[in-house]
Parts: C-alpha cells; structure tokens; sequence
C-alpha cells in the first residue's frame, strides 16, 4: 500500500527495523525503541499530507528521514517532537 512505500522510504518499516537491528552487534536501548515507537505510532496517524509536512521539516533541520538508522537519542526525540507538531497543527 501507499502507507508501507512510504514508511520504506523514512527507513521505518519493520523489515529495516530488523535488519539494522541484526548489523548492529549492540542492540539498541530501551529509550531508543520507545521513541521509535511513539514515532511510528504518530506516522500511522498522519494523513499524506501530514507526512509530507513531517518529512519537509526534518530535512529542514538535517535529520535523517531513515528512522532504524538514527543511533542517536537527540535526533529522535527532535523527530519525535517534530512529529507531534505536525499531528497537532
């Protein structure tokens, strides 16, 4: 569907998830699946429109699109930030 192509495309399909998940020899954090979590929760409930804001201000601010790529806590909470914005506005 529309809505799998698209999170293939922001890294945060759960087949992505797996295979960062295996390359990596250290499993992530707690901390760092629960942001991911609450980040994909607030994607599903976006609208085309929505995601398309979300994905423009992340680029904006230089923060990878590719969600299982970012190791960081810092870029994720910004994302997660980002993405409750644009679910409010």
């Amino acid at each position: 569907t529309e809505e799998k192509l698209y999170e293939k495309s922001l890294g945060i399909s759960e087949e992505n998830a797996a295979e960062s998940a295996a390359s990596n020899d250290v499993s992530p954090s707690i901390d760092l699946d629960s942001i991911r979590a609450s980040i994909k929760a607030n994607h599903s409930k976006m609208n085309p429109a929505q995601r398309k804001a979300f994905s423009d201000k992340l680029k904006a601010e230089n923060i990878p699109t590719a969600l299982g790529k970012i190791t960081e806590v810092g870029p994720l909470n910004r994302m997660l930030e980002i993405s409750n914005t644009v679910l409010e506005g």
